[in-house]
């Protein structure tokens, strides 16, 4: 939590330029986890807390200049696929590792979701199985 960031190019070019870390507002960086973003230069889809989630970046105004640290230039939470978290048989525990593709002219969401197969005899036992999924996206 707290921690995503982008690096933004200030002077140069690319590999060799000069480089500065902003970290992303509160509106990004929750107290829940968040992981793997990846940013499609109008939203940022990312992981948080088992559910694949994205806010449009908004540049409007000038408000944002040349940074990602405003608020006031991040939408709100939007959930792309979400999860339940359930552990009870045939129920989508958790959803993640979110990569955008372009083919064809559409946008795909390619994710891994973990789905509980069934629950084991044994206390705090379950069986889970992984597979990979994906969606077309607006």
């Amino acid at each position: 939590a707290y921690d995503l960031s982008v690096y933004r190019l200030t002077s140069g070019t690319f590999p060799t330029g000069t480089w500065v870390k902003d970290t992303l507002p509160s509106t990004i960086n929750t107290v829940a986890q968040e992981d793997q973003p990846f940013f499609t230069g109008d939203k940022l889809i990312f992981s948080r807390d088992g559910n694949i989630v994205y806010h449009s970046y908004q540049p409007t105004n000038g408000i944002c200049g040349n940074t990602f640290t405003q608020n006031d230039c991040w939408g709100p939470e939007v959930i792309l696929v979400g999860a339940n978290g359930n552990s009870t048989a045939s129920q989508i525990f958790a959803v993640g590792e979110p990569t955008v593709a372009n083919y064809d002219g559409k946008k795909y969401l390619y994710f891994v979701f973990v789905e509980s197969r069934s629950v084991q005899n044994f206390p705090g036992i379950v069986d889970y199985n992984t597979d990979p999924a994906f969606v077309e996206i607006p």
